[in-house]
C-alpha cells in the first residue's frame, strides 16, 4: 500500500494524483507503516489534497517520530517548538529535534544549534550551539556557517 501511494505520489509508473496517494497512504498508515504516517502528516500540514490540520498532523508525526522516522521526528519538534496544533513546548521540541539530530538529520542539528544560542528550550549555551552548528555545517547545512561566525563575532 505504502509503494502504491508512492507510484502516485510521484507519477512512478502512473499519471501523477494526491488523492489517490493520500488514500493509499492512509491505509499503510493504518496498518502502522511509519513512513506512510509520516506522509500523512504532511498531507495535514501542508493541507494538500486535504484541508490543514494540525491536530490529525501532529498524531500521524507522533505515530511516525515514535517509530523512529527523523523527518518525523523533527517536525514533531518544529510543531511543538511554535505551538501547531498543541501548546507550545520548546522543552519537548529539543527532546525531539536531539532524536533527529541523533540521526545527522540536518535541519534538527541546526535547530538545536539555534535552541541552545537563544536559550529556548535549551539552557543557552554557546559551546552546545557551536557543537551542533558545526555539525549542521560538515553535513552541508546553508545557514549553520553563518551561524557560527555569528558566534565567533559575539
Amino acid at each position: 500500500m505504502f509503494y502504491t501511494g508512492t507510484c502516485y505520489d510521484f507519477g512512478r509508473g502512473t499519471p501523477k494524483n494526491l488523492a489517490l496517494a493520500f488514500e493509499w497512504y492512509l491505509e499503510a498508515a493504518k496498518l502502522k507503516h511509519p513512513d506512510a504516517q509520516y506522509n500523512i502528516g504532511v498531507f495535514y500540514s501542508i493541507g494538500e489534497v486535504v484541508n490543514q490540520d494540525y491536530p490529525k498532523m501532529l498524531y500521524w508525526y507522533k505515530k511516525a517520530a515514535k517509530a523512529g522516522i527523523s523527518d518525523a521526528q523533527r517536525n514533531l519538534g518544529y510543531a511543538l517548538f511554535y505551538g501547531n496544533g498543541t501548546p507550545q513546548n520548546m522543552t519537548k521540541a529539543v527532546y525531539w529535534y536531539k532524536k533527529a539530530a541523533k540521526k545527522n538529520d540536518t535541519r534538527a542539528l541546526y535547530n538545536l544549534g539555534l535552541c541552545y544560542k537563544y536559550g529556548e528550550g535549551a539552557s543557552k549555551s554557546m559551546r552546545w550551539a557551536r557543537y551542533y552548528f558545526e555539525k549542521a555545517m560538515e553535513l552541508r547545512h546553508k545557514k549553520a556557517k553563518t551561524q557560527l561566525k555569528s558566534l565567533a563575532t559575539s
